[in-house]
């Protein structure tokens, strides 16, 4: 990118504005400088190339390995999807954790969300529907979650705000998820409350 950042400079028909005179230590340090980073960017890639073969191969990876890439996006998704299903589902809830954190949407807060209602970490759970919801108001989906959370704890008026705010909530494009969503968020106003909630 830097090269050809300098050859779409150098090739610019414009007038020059500013000419600066380079002596040769300048020139000399300028070359060191681009020298340098090329071999760090040819490090980088043949590192990323390997652990690519390695997620082709679905070789699970070392703690050392791990560490080098939980903070990349793109190879974090990479090791979920190829590898991450045959380790424990201690270090799958982790290696998705770290992917959320790095690129937090409603969708995947959510699926978080649940993985942690499975092992009994409920306070984190309701954390991430919270936050999920925060991102995109306008989602049914954090605060139906949210609304199963309430009513599976046994809270009832937590369960009952978040059951309203879902039926009042308007939708931009109405599915067969949101429809289903509110069915049941009905019937269990029905059989909670005695009433169908305040569906619009």
């Amino acid at each position: 990118m830097l090269l050809l950042l300098l050859f779409l400079v150098a090739a610019n028909p414009s007038k020059p504005i500013l000419t600066l005179s380079a002596s040769r230590a300048g020139s000399g340090m300028a070359t060191l400088f681009l020298w340098g980073a090329l071999g760090v960017g040819g490090w980088h890639l043949r590192e990323y190339r390997r652990i690519q073969s390695l997620f082709d191969r679905q070789v699970p990876f070392t703690e050392e390995q791990y560490r080098k890439i939980r903070f990349d996006p793109v190879l974090l998704q990479n090791y979920r999807l190829c590898t991450a299903h045959r380790l424990p589902s201690s270090l799958q809830t982790e290696a998705f954790r770290d992917y959320v954190v790095l690129c937090p949407t409603p969708a995947g807060l959510c699926e978080l969300g649940r993985a942690y209602l499975q092992i009994g970490r409920i306070a984190d759970a309701e954390a991430l529907f919270e936050w999920a919801w925060q991102i995109n108001p306008s989602l049914v989906t954090p605060a139906y979650e949210l609304f199963l959370l309430y009513r599976q704890e046994g809270m009832p008026e937590k369960m009952r705000a978040w059951g309203e705010r879902l039926l009042g909530q308007p939708v931009k494009k109405e599915g067969t998820t949101t429809l289903k969503m509110r069915a049941y968020v009905e019937q269990a106003f029905l059989s909670e409350f005695g009433e169908r909630g305040n569906l619009p």
